[in-house]
Parts: C-alpha cells; structure tokens; sequence
C-alpha cells in the first residue's frame, strides 16, 4: 500500500495538483513535491518545459508533508521560500546569483521583467541535477524525458536557455555548487603551477646571464694582468742590460 501524502506550498493560498519526487516509506517520509510530469531537480526546485506566460521554467518544489508538523524532517527537505506568494514561481538572477520568487499576494506572476525583492540561495540552473520525474514509478527519471529536458531559465530582465540537465541521484543540495568548487580549484591550481615554472625558467636565465658575465669580467682581468706583467718583466731586463754605447773615435790633433 502506498503511503499517503498531501502536497502542498508553505503559502497554502494556492496549492496545484502535486506528487512526491520518489517514493515514500521510513527511510524518506517526507520529499519534495512538483506537478505530474515535471522534473524533480536538486535543490529542492522544480523545472518544466511546456509554455506558460511570464514563467521561467521553475518552481520551488511543495512538501510531501502538507501540515508541516515534522519540523526536523521538514526543516531539510521542505523549504519556506516564497511563502508570501500564491504562486511558486521563480526566475534566476545572474548578475547577483541568487534565485528571486516572482510572483504576488494578488496570484499574479512577472517573472521576466519584474521580479520581487525575496531571494534565497541556491545552485544556477546550469548546476541542478534532475533526479525524478514527478509521477514516474522508476526510480529515476527515464533518460528520454531527462535529457529532452531543456528547462528554461530567466535572468531579470532577459530569458536564458540552458544546455540540458544530466540525470544523476543527488544527496544533497551542495552537489551542483561542489562541482563549480572543484573546477575553480582546478583552475586556481592550475595557475600557480604555470606561475612556479614561469618564475624558475626567469631565475635560471638570470642566472645562467649572471655567471656569463662574470666569466667574461674574469677573462678581461686575467688578459689584462699578462699584458701588465710582459711589459714589466721587459722593464727590468733593460734595467739590468743597459745597451752598450759606441767607442768614441780618438783626436788625431792632440799629441801625447
């Protein structure tokens, strides 16, 4: 027998027709919740790609618990985002990167031009992980409805589309952004490496020019000090060997 469930929106001013993202027994009593057909994403967030006016493409997701009476249970699974909507509507801020709920107390929705002022944190559309297709019996989201998931995506002001989602179990909601950490750490280390072996290749031809002229500076002293002592040591030989003088020729005049 399956379990039962009543999904529902911290709101509760409107909640659509909903399912649990997998199955219910005592290891999970309490998930997420997105409408039949749509994807289940990390992050407990909801995409869908049908068109729907001034939509992005996604949703926070309800909670399989609808009288949030399991605080502990539901303070992980279920969140309280947009709470003060009637609608689970949310568009993706690129330029501050956060996620920002886009619709109003009234039941309206302006995702794409102008969003509300609550937001809340969580992985860029391009880092969520779709894990369940709500309504689906598998236990995974089949690859054909996953990988023809385009899900679209709004930065204010402007409509993203996004590659399409890998399908892949998720944990939990810190999977998509320790992906983006490991890459920038890659990259980081990557840097420094190039960097060490720039700053070696700089040394050692600093050096190698160094000992060069070093080597040249000796040649020029040692050249100099041989010329030095040849004209010395020619000095003192005509210090000792005085060049002899001529005979001076005799006076025929003077008589003895």
């Amino acid at each position: 027998m399956a379990a039962s469930y009543n999904c529902a929106w911290r709101s509760s001013s409107m909640k659509p027709e909903a399912v649990p993202c997998g199955p219910l027994n005592s290891t999970t009593p309490v998930l997420s919740c997105c409408v039949p057909g749509d994807i289940c994403l990390s992050h407990n967030l909801c995409g869908y790609t049908h068109s729907l006016p001034n939509g992005t493409g996604y949703y926070t997701a309800g909670c399989s618990d609808g009288d949030f009476s399991n605080g502990a249970i539901i303070s992980g699974t279920c969140s309280k985002r947009c709470s003060d909507a009637m609608l689970p509507d949310i568009a993706y801020d690129s330029n501050r990167g956060v996620w920002r709920c886009c619709a109003y107390p009234n039941g309206t929705r302006d995702c794409l031009e102008n969003p509300t002022d609550e937001t809340f944190s969580a992985a860029a559309p391009s880092d969520l992980i779709a894990y369940w297709t709500a309504g689906a019996t598998t236990s995974m989201a089949t690859t054909s409805q996953t990988q023809s998931a385009e899900l679209r995506s709004s930065s204010i002001g402007s409509t993203i589309t996004n590659s399409n989602i890998s399908s892949a179990p998720i944990s939990t909601d810190s999977g998509g952004s320790s992906l983006s950490t490991r890459a920038v750490a890659g990259i980081v280390v990557s840097s420094i490496i190039a960097g060490i072996a720039l700053i070696s290749v700089i040394v050692v031809s600093m050096r190698n020019r160094y000992l060069s002229q070093r080597f040249e500076e000796k040649d020029d002293i040692v050249s100099s000090n041989t010329s030095r002592n040849r004209e010395d040591q020619q000095h003192r030989e005509l210090q000792c060997y005085p060049p002899e003088l001529p005979e001076q020729p005799r006076n025929p005049s003077i008589s003895a």
